[in-house]
């Protein structure tokens, strides 16, 4: 009954696997990667206030107002955020079509500054333009797959050397399938990623592939012992597997909490 119901659960791992993979491919097809991938090149006319945040509504509005009238006078506003600043204050960003230039953020800050506005100081407040250049999967995505694919050779050849062919095999089967299901999983939930998504890609291919490894070197050491001479080559795998799993699972969530720490640690110097 155990054997009958460990090739359920393997069958049932394969389909959820292959389906979220199948789903991934077919997003990817028609919508594009992710957010990023969609994304279009803007530039956006941005107007920091480091005493923003003292301000009450009334000013704030009044300062908001000023800067989207002059801002539309001569460019179209196609979006707008309130950004916090990284020193205190606010950033207020406004997505405009066109291309603003040094002279205009001059004239904008000229209007800030003769307006008056009560409570805003013009040496507290900045005006500049930014153009972001969006970096699209496609310009990165096939030197990633090119450079994973010479690691996983690398790695198949590591494996099948240092433990056997089988393993290598199954090591190679593995990293692809765990790399897939975190491509399918990033693209049907839109998880933001950009170019980091080669870094993502790498560490789950080193994950598995250490998995893999600390599953096989246990089996290796199991397999010289007395205990598993006398059982046939079904038994001792399965053995040698669950007895494995604690580790698996520790080092699992090791890894799990390292990446969950620095992305803490990056939002907060962020």
């Amino acid at each position: 009954m155990s054997k009958l119901l460990s090739k359920k659960g393997l069958f049932l791992c394969m389909a959820i696997a292959l389906a979220l993979v199948i789903a991934g491919a077919f997003i990817v097809g028609f919508i594009g990667f992710n957010a990023d991938s969609t994304q279009k090149d803007f530039t956006s006319v941005e107007i920091s206030d480091f005493a923003y945040s003292s301000h009450d509504e009334t000013v704030q509005n009044e300062l908001y107002n000023l800067c989207k009238s002059e801002i539309g006078n001569k460019y179209k506003i196609t979006d707008y955020t309130l950004l916090e600043g990284q020193t205190g204050g606010a950033v207020l960003q406004f997505v405009v079509s066109g291309t603003p230039n040094a002279a205009f953020c001059a004239s904008l800050k000229s209007a800030i500054v003769a307006k008056n506005i009560e409570g805003v100081s013009s040496e507290l407040v900045t005006v500049s333009f930014h153009t972001l250049e969006n970096a699209p999967y496609y310009n990165y995505i096939w030197r990633t797959a090119v450079a994973a694919a010479v690691v996983a050779v690398i790695l198949f050849a590591y494996v099948a050397v240092r433990f056997r062919l089988g393993m290598g095999v199954a090591t190679l089967i593995a990293a692809v399938h765990d790399v897939l299901v975190m491509l399918a999983l990033t693209s049907i939930f839109r998880i933001p990623s950009g170019v980091a998504l080669a870094g993502v890609a790498v560490f789950g291919l080193l994950l598995s592939a250490v998995v893999n490894m600390v599953v096989f070197g246990r089996m290796r050491r199991d397999f010289r012992t007395e205990e598993f001479k006398d059982k046939s080559a079904k038994e001792a795998v399965a053995q040698s597997l669950s007895a494995s799993k604690g580790l698996v699972l520790g080092i699992s969530i090791v890894l799990a909490a390292v990446v969950v720490v620095l992305g803490v640690i990056g939002a907060v110097i962020a």
